[in-house]
């Protein structure tokens, strides 16, 4: 009997190696590759839009309510009478090398429901080197704009003031980095849009 019994488990065994062997073959699992991170560019264009918080250091809400003082000089009322509310503020890296900034902004002077539109879009080139992924050195200009002054629904075309207060280099082989949703190019600073 114990005869049988030893048969009957070194056949088994053997089955069960079998088996196992049958069961390995052909699962041939892909090699796990890490993520890839984006470059520098990828990150920039990838994923939406851009807010523009400050420009070599000066806070957008300082140019506004300096716009807003402007406007305020060049009709004879005192500077810092006017308040300004940011409507929007959408800057754009598309992959092709092109910025745009289109920004809008009411000022108003004491009734909410009424304001002084001022609006633009400017557009430049931009150029991304020595590209590391969460850093790299960046050139942008402005070079066309399209800016408008709307009182009571009458327009006036700002595209002149805008270029004085814009053309030109906004960064020259500046060092730029990205963190999370922070984009920091020399001393300019802008947040991801949600």
């Amino acid at each position: 009997m114990f005869k049988h019994l030893e048969r009957f488990a070194l056949l088994a065994v053997c089955l069960l190696a079998i088996v196992i062997v049958m069961g390995s073959c052909g699962r041939d699992d892909p090699p796990i590759e890490p993520p890839k991170e984006k470059t520098f560019k990828e990150q920039l264009v990838s994923e939406g839009p851009w807010r523009v918080v400050s420009l070599e250091g000066d806070r957008i809400e300082t140019f506004a309510q300096g716009l807003a003082d402007g406007i305020s000089l060049t009709f004879g009322l005192g500077v810092g009478i006017f308040e300004t509310r940011e409507d929007q503020n959408s800057l754009r890296f598309d992959t092709s090398g092109e910025i745009t900034w289109n920004y809008e902004t009411t000022i108003f002077l004491d009734r909410p429901d009424e304001g002084i539109r001022v609006s633009f879009t400017i557009k430049g080139p931009y150029f991304v080197n020595e590209d590391s992924g969460s850093s790299a050195t960046l050139s942008l200009s402005f070079t066309e704009a399209d800016a408008e002054f709307r009182v009571d629904d009458e327009a006036v075309d700002l595209s002149e003031e805008v270029e004085e207060a814009f053309f030109g280099d906004i960064a020259d082989d500046e060092r730029a980095s990205i963190n999370g949703d922070q984009l920091r190019i020399g001393d300019s600073l802008f947040e991801r849009i949600d």
